[in-house]
């Protein structure tokens, strides 16, 4: 008897596929954000959107630390995309995401500098 189905079984449990992929996509998310003391606002909201979709918690978080690790190996890539965004051609829109009354809880106006940490654009 292999153990390798009898693993996969536990681990799921009676989660469907969809919870399964919410799980990892949004705790994935969750592994990019910069801090909870920057976006605090959009880690609750997925965490809230996490509880309601009633997604596999342990799968998730195995997703957020593997996304973690992958966010500090590819700070400089994010960085730069990041700069791009800002202040390229979506600047007007980020510009408006920031200084909205709700979407400025999220932590959009923080960029994430590749040797010096957190750094705000406002």
């Amino acid at each position: 008897m292999l153990i390798t189905p009898k693993l996969g079984k536990t681990l799921r449990g009676a989660a469907t596929p969809f919870q399964l992929y919410s799980a990892s996509v949004l705790m994935s998310v969750v592994g990019f954000m910069p801090g909870f003391s920057q976006a605090w606002g959009t880690i609750v909201a997925i965490l809230l959107l996490l509880i309601v979709l009633n997604a596999n918690l342990v799968l998730g978080a195995f997703a957020g630390l593997a996304a973690k690790l992958v966010s500090l190996l590819l700070m400089p890539v994010t960085f730069a995309v990041g700069r791009f965004l800002l202040d390229g051609p979506t600047q007007g829109l980020f510009q408006a995401l920031i200084n909205a009354p709700v979407f400025a809880l999220f932590g959009m106006e923080y960029e994430r500098c590749p040797n010096l940490g957190f750094h705000n654009r406002v």
